[in-house]
């Protein structure tokens, strides 16, 4: 699923995180797999994402839209880490589903939270630094397991919602 350009944008206000390489290794399920209208701060879009999985026993999710791929890490409530992963590189962001017919795209508040977000990164060891692959994107850096703590440890508070999606198929 891509990062729809509304919320891209919205990354100016808020902060999406550019990550080096992927850090989950499996992708939790979430009941995400449709069709959605879109609305965020600047244009709507239309979004039809796939769910597919393999494994057995131990089942590793993953999700997409086009030519990008999505995995999800589920976090307390009904938060999940969403990395995706593009020609852009991998990008992280969180979605919040409250149910099978909604979900919403947030990204860190720096706006009103950077305080608290810098001493997680710290807490946790990681670098910020910003993108030069993405403007207006924060590269984030470390050892695989202090980014995932990192990523695992955003609370709804630290987040800031930037697209609504609205399931438009049954």
């Amino acid at each position: 699923m891509r990062l729809p350009v509304p919320a891209v944008a919205a990354c100016i206000l808020g902060g999406c995180y550019e990550l080096p390489h992927p850090v989950f290794d499996t992708g939790h399920r979430a009941p995400i797999a449709g069709t959605y209208q879109c609305q965020g701060l600047m244009r709507s879009s239309r979004e039809t994402i796939t769910e597919t999985s393999t494994g057995l026993i131990w089942k590793d999710y993953r999700y997409a839209n086009g030519k990008e791929t999505l995995t999800l890490r589920k976090l307390p409530g009904t938060h999940y880490a969403a990395e995706f992963q593009s020609d852009r590189g991998t990008i992280l962001a969180f979605l919040d589903v409250a149910s099978p017919q909604r979900f919403a795209i947030r990204v860190p508040d720096l706006m009103t939270e950077g305080s608290a977000i810098d001493a997680l990164a710290a807490k946790h060891r990681i670098k910020a630094s910003p993108s030069t692959q993405n403007q207006d994107f924060f590269a984030i850096s470390g050892v695989d397991t202090d980014m995932t703590a990192f990523i695992t440890a955003h609370t709804p508070n630290l987040l800031t919602t930037v697209m609504q999606c609205d399931r438009i198929d049954s």
